[in-house]
């Protein structure tokens, strides 16, 4: 009772410890580079599959241009998944929906707010996936960003996380694990399910499986059903490998029954592999030696191998921080550094700008006027003025619009539909702003 209220104390101060912060790649398929990510190993779904992945929506209309989403492999002749023409989803091969809500090919307006969605797509009939954005070939192509891709296969998620890794693919910290294989592994049920090679004798009793084995090499055997080249993580506990020796074993039946992997460590045994065909078979015995053993439980899952890298060049990639407080997902990098300071302000090299004369002149980040994508942004500034003013153009790119700063901390969110971010006022030389962040913030709609 004493180690139970010491676990209850430390998983509630478990609770209390500050989150690792959450940070994500998100990806821009860019039409003037033509850009697309090829999957070294493709990806095969059958009826009924989910891709489940979130993008963020554009500011604006694709004017005419159809972009592509997760397409099927190059000559297939199979129509990818997702389009957005014009102004419009369009589907082929499955039912879809965003933030829930059912997507009518040819008919349901894609979203225009910058905000990020949800979107899944149902497989109605087989097909290979092998790019992600236009496929290769096609004359057509995105122009949003994504992340966080899941492929979801019967019992079995695969996340696809993109960004600048080295590796094409690399297992994940936390494996995802498929459903439990082996069928009344913890022997609660005695003998069902398991197949006796004779001369054993198994006795099932709490939890284990007593071997006693008058010839060797005799056996209890189950056979498995898996998906074949998808890795396989097996843990099993000999308890006590007795007179004989104790043997977990898994041979590979689509390919000569050879033994695939094998464990006969006292206590736990724990191991991995990818099987060539789809049909497993798992074996307990004591050996060649005759005598006993005792086994424990065991367990065989099917274990995703997915996440997997693909190196992306740095222009089209961003890493994102979740904010807690904010709900949302803000760019890690300040998009206001490096300033481009007019000359009626003063650089005064310690993070602060300062007014110089009473005339217009724009303070922005980078680049002058073209500042940043299109989409919502985060701005966190410091004035002593109350005539300083925050400027973005409008969507037509007619006029500027204008927010009015207060002196002393700002923080708030702004929509910039065509690249434009920057601070100016006519008025107030002498007057300071200092500690400014420009952070690109993506929302859940």
């Amino acid at each position: 009772m004493k180690s139970l209220f010491k676990l209850k104390k430390f998983k509630k101060l478990n609770r209390l410890l500050p989150k690792k912060l959450k940070q994500r790649y998100m990806i821009k398929l860019d039409p003037v580079q033509a850009s697309h990510y090829e999957l070294l190993k493709p990806i095969n779904l059958v009826a009924g599959n989910v891709v489940r992945f979130k993008f963020v929506a554009p500011t604006g209309v694709y004017s005419g241009i159809t972009s592509v989403f997760l397409s099927p492999k190059d000559g297939s002749g199979t129509p990818a998944l997702l389009h957005f023409k014009n102004d419009l989803f369009q589907t082929n091969n499955c039912s879809a929906t965003i933030n829930g809500v059912e997507i009518i090919s040819g008919v349901t307006k894609y979203p225009t707010d910058g905000k990020s969605y949800v979107i899944e797509l149902t497989i109605l009939s087989p097909l290979e996936i092998t790019y992600i954005g236009r496929y290769k070939g096609s004359i057509y192509y995105c122009d949003f960003i994504f992340y966080d891709i899941e492929f979801i296969k019967i019992g079995v998620t695969e996340t696809y996380e993109l960004g600048n890794k080295t590796a094409n693919y690399e297992l994940p910290k936390e494996n995802v694990y498929g459903l439990e294989l082996v069928k009344n592994g913890n022997y609660e049920a005695g003998s069902t399910n398991w197949h006796v090679t004779l001369p054993v004798t198994p006795t099932w009793s709490d939890g284990e499986v007593r071997l006693e084995q008058a010839d060797t090499y005799s056996t209890i055997a189950q056979d498995i059903n898996v998906i074949a080249g998808e890795p396989v993580e097996i843990v099993g506990f000999i308890k006590d490998t007795g007179t004989a020796r104790g043997y977990l074993q898994v041979r590979d039946l689509d390919n000569g029954s050879n033994i695939i992997w094998q464990g006969n460590l006292e206590g736990l045994n724990k191991g991995s592999f990818k099987p060539v065909g789809s049909r497993l078979s798992l074996r307990m015995h004591g050996g060649n030696a005759v005598g006993y053993a005792v086994f424990g439980a065991v367990s065989i899952k099917q274990v995703s191998n997915a996440i997997q890298y693909i190196n992306i060049p740095e222009n089209l990639r961003e890493l994102m921080a979740y904010s807690d407080k904010d709900k949302s997902w803000l760019s890690v990098i300040n998009y206001f550094e490096p300033p481009s300071v007019a000359a009626s302000w003063t650089d005064n090299l310690d993070g602060s700008y300062s007014k110089n004369a009473n005339t217009w002149g724009a303070l922005s980040g980078r680049w002058g006027g073209q500042l940043v994508p299109a989409g919502n942004y985060r701005v966190t500034v410091t004035t002593d003025t109350t005539s300083m003013l925050l400027y973005t153009r409008d969507a037509t790119d007619t006029y500027n619009q204008q927010r009015s700063l207060e002196s002393g901390f700002n923080e708030f969110s702004t929509f910039v539909p065509l690249r434009n971010l920057w601070f100016d006022s006519d008025v107030d030389a002498g007057s300071t702003v200092k500690n400014i962040v420009f952070q690109r913030e993506i929302k859940e709609a």
